[in-house]
């Protein structure tokens, strides 16, 4: 999740999420350490699924076969849906969080250069009731069982995922 955040670049997400992972001992050094995939802080068992994260948020939420196929190789298709399905929720409150730190922004007198206050206000009145289906969409998709789970952009077929 920390990685995600700090690729989309959501500021309130950010701030919480690293307040939560301090709070459960991570060290501001090994929070830190997640975008680069340091080998001496991230565990060598959750560097796969740490960039697989940062890869889905840098392709803009375009999951690919090569990157969902290392997934179900290094933790199986379980594993692989436990990683997939939170990124797929943490990217649509990013782009909630992203346009609310933007109106704290314009309310500081710095707005964002871009945004205006229609995009800021529309995205939280349309963008909250959105978590919630997101979230259900997301674990009817896991209870389903779907051995390849699909993101937004063109249809993805073939690889190893795909005949697990």
């Amino acid at each position: 999740m920390l990685t995600v955040i700090q690729v989309n670049g959501c500021e309130a997400c950010s701030y919480a999420h690293t307040r939560m992972a301090l709070k459960t001992g991570f060290s501001r050094k090994g929070i830190d350490s997640f975008p680069s995939g340091s080998a001496a802080l991230v565990a060598p068992e959750e560097a796969q699924g740490i960039l697989s994260g940062q890869r889905y948020a840098d392709s803009r939420r375009r999951q690919e076969d090569d990157t969902y196929d290392a997934l179900v190789q290094e933790y199986g298709s379980e594993g692989s849906r436990a990683i997939v399905v939170p990124i797929e929720v943490m990217t649509v409150g990013n782009m909630v969080g992203i346009s609310f730190s933007a109106f704290l922004a314009r309310l500081r007198g710095r707005p964002y250069r871009g945004s205006s206050l229609l995009y800021e206000i529309g995205v939280q009145l349309l963008g909250l009731p959105l978590i919630p289906v997101s979230i259900v969409h997301a674990l009817l998709r896991w209870i389903g069982r779907k051995d390849k789970i699909r993101f937004a952009g063109p249809c993805l077929s073939g690889g190893a995922a795909a005949k697990a």
